[in-house]
C-alpha cells in the first residue's frame, strides 16, 4: 500500500517494486485506500480499506499460484500507520467494511514489512489525527486507543505476525530512528522484528534498492512461498 495522504490511484509508484518482487516467484498486489478523510477515509474506513485489501489479495491468490493463508502487506511512508495497525490489532478491520468486493476472510497479515515509513501517533500531526479519528483523544479516546500501537501491543493475546522494517539513512522523512523505535515496541511484545539500514536510501529511493528487494524476497520466502 501507498503512503499518503493522497487520492485514489497514488499506488502507481508502487508498481516497480511490485513488478521485482513477483519476478521472485510471489503474487503481489497494489492496493489503492482512503487514506484522508477528504476522500472518504477516516476511522474505521481507511483500516477497513487495508482490510478489504487483504481479503481481496486472499480470495485471488490461489487462482494466481499464490498462498491466500500466508500474505504479507508491504506499506511505505504514512501506509506504515494503516498497515501498521492493521496488522497488529485484535480487531479485523474487515468487519468494519460491508462495501468490500472480497469475499470473506481475515482481513489482518501474516506478515508485515514496512518501508520507509513511519509508525504511531507520535510521527503525525496532532490535528490531522483527530481529523482523522474523528475527534480529539478526549472527544473519542475508543478510536484512539483502538489505533495507538502502544496498546495494541499490550492487549491480551496480541497478534504477532512477523515485522520487517527498512529504512534508508538519508530519509528525512521517516528516518532510521523512527524505525528503531517502533522496532523497540515490538521486541518489548516478543515480536519478531528486524530493522535493515538501506545505507545512501532517501525516502524514494529506498523502493528502489536491491536490498529492499532482498529483504521483502526473503521474507516471503519464510513464509513458505
Amino acid at each position: 500500500i501507498p503512503g499518503g495522504p493522497v487520492p485514489l490511484g497514488a499506488r502507481e509508484y508502487l508498481w516497480t517494486l511490485a513488478r521485482l518482487v513477483a519476478s521472485r516467484g510471489a503474487v503481489v498486489f497494489t492496493a489503492d485506500y482512503r487514506s484522508g478523510p477528504q476522500w472518504g477515509g477516516g476511522y474505521p474506513q481507511t483500516f477497513a480499506d487495508v482490510a478489504c485489501a487483504i481479503t481481496f489479495a486472499r480470495g485471488r491468490a490461489a487462482g494466481l499460484g499464490g498462498d491466500p493463508a500466508r500474505v504479507t502487506l508491504v506499506a511505505h511512508s504514512f501506509g506504515g500507520f494503516h498497515g501498521s495497525v492493521t496488522a497488529l490489532s485484535t480487531h479485523d478491520f474487515a468487519t468494519d467494511s460491508p462495501e468490500c468486493l472480497a469475499a470473506a476472510g481475515e482481513g489482518r497479515p501474516d506478515a508485515f514489512v514496512g518501508v520507509g515509513a513511519i509508525y504511531g501517533f507520535d510521527h503525525i500531526g496532532p490535528d490531522f489525527l483527530a481529523q482523522m479519528l474523528g475527534g480529539t483523544r478526549d472527544e473519542v479516546p475508543a478510536a484512539w486507543d483502538a489505533t495507538d500501537i502502544n496498546i495494541l501491543t499490550k492487549a491480551s493475546g496480541h497478534r504477532t505476525p512477523q515485522v520487517r522494517l527498512l529504512a534508508g539513512t538519508q530519509d528525512f522523512v521517516a528516518p532510521v530512528a523512527t524505525a528503531d523505535e517502533f522496532a523497540a515496541i515490538l521486541r518489548d511484545a516478543g515480536i519478531d522484528v528486524t530493522v535493515t539500514t538501506v545505507d545512501g536510501a532517501t525516502h524514494d529511493s529506498i523502493l528502489s534498492k536491491p536490498l529492499t528487494l532482498d529483504t521483502i524476497a526473503t521474507l516471503i520466502g519464510a513464509n513458505g512461498y
